[in-house]
């Protein structure tokens, strides 16, 4: 797992996370969120994971400003990247494009309501996404920070 979240990473950066993620590398689980990928960003990622990563299995892009171009993007890589089974994309601007492509993933059985921290609902025939209490952390492993656990951990790293 590589968790990059929170460091201010933009859509410059993002270009060099998907030459990385087209190298098909081991990496399983991917948190991008808090960042500043913008739609450019998204869809630089989306064209990574849609063609040559088979590996990885979750991604976060939590509050990255990502509109409906790059959400829609995600989403078509969604669909055709089977590997990729859970994603995490609250806090971008949910336009009624991505909130539509993201419902449609659902509906279809490709996304699992447990397996991502959004869920579409309908008003007046205009789709929105509301948040689930889904998260990516679920997935870390949490070493110890106090007590014997750590200076364990610290040995066993020297």
């Amino acid at each position: 797992m590589e968790k990059l979240e929170n460091n201010r990473i933009t859509r410059d950066g993002a270009n060099d996370l998907a030459i990385l993620l087209n190298r098909n590398n081991p990496l399983k689980i991917l948190d991008l969120g808090y960042n500043r990928l913008e739609d450019d960003g998204a869809i630089l990622i989306a064209d990574a994971i849609t063609y040559a990563n088979t590996n990885l299995q979750k991604l976060s892009i939590k509050s990255n400003n990502i509109g409906a171009k790059g959400l829609c993007a995600l989403a078509e890589a969604l669909e055709r990247n089977l590997v990729l089974t859970h994603i995490y994309i609250w806090g971008n601007r949910l336009e009624e494009a991505g909130c539509i492509a993201f419902k449609k993933l659902i509906d279809n059985s490709r996304l699992k309501l447990e397996n991502t921290d959004v869920q579409p609902y309908v008003v007046d025939g205009k789709t929105y996404l509301c948040e689930l209490t889904s998260d990516i952390s679920m997935f870390y492993y949490w070493q110890p920070a106090h007590g014997d656990g750590v200076l364990n951990t610290l040995i066993e790293a020297f």
